[in-house]
């Protein structure tokens, strides 16, 4: 939040708009979001939907061959992951960004069109 609020700052864009949206990524829903740029990556590289692979179990491994596998893991999971990520991103950016300028735009189109009445009734009531 603090460098989006920066960014805002510089940029001189909607502040309570960027401090808001960060908040979507909490303790709660960064797993799932994970998972589904996951699913998105490996779709995207071809490999299907074969689904997360679980971390391996401790299941009487010794320590350092427990963080070797783990560490294997986290190697197989990495390309998927990475470009889901941005492709989970990316997507979500244009569809916050459509999404803003088509309620910017109802919004001005009502405010006009309430002003317009409102004018309308103004130039009647005096004539």
């Amino acid at each position: 939040m603090p460098s989006a609020a920066l960014a805002c700052i510089v940029l001189r864009v909607n502040l309570p708009l960027a401090l808001v949206t960060t908040l979507y990524t909490n303790p709660l829903t960064l797993v799932p979001i994970y998972l589904l740029a996951y699913e998105i990556g490996s779709l995207a590289l071809g490999g299907g939907t074969e689904g997360f692979v679980s971390p391996p179990d401790w299941n009487g491994l010794g320590l350092f061959a427990w963080f070797a596998a783990t560490g294997d893991w986290l190697l197989e999971l990495g390309q998927p992951l990475a470009l889901g990520l941005v492709l989970l991103g990316s997507g979500l950016a244009v569809v916050g960004y459509l999404g803003i300028r088509a309620a910017w735009r109802i919004w001005l189109i009502r405010k006009w069109r309430r002003r317009s009445t409102v004018r309308k009734a103004r130039h009647h009531g005096s004539s």
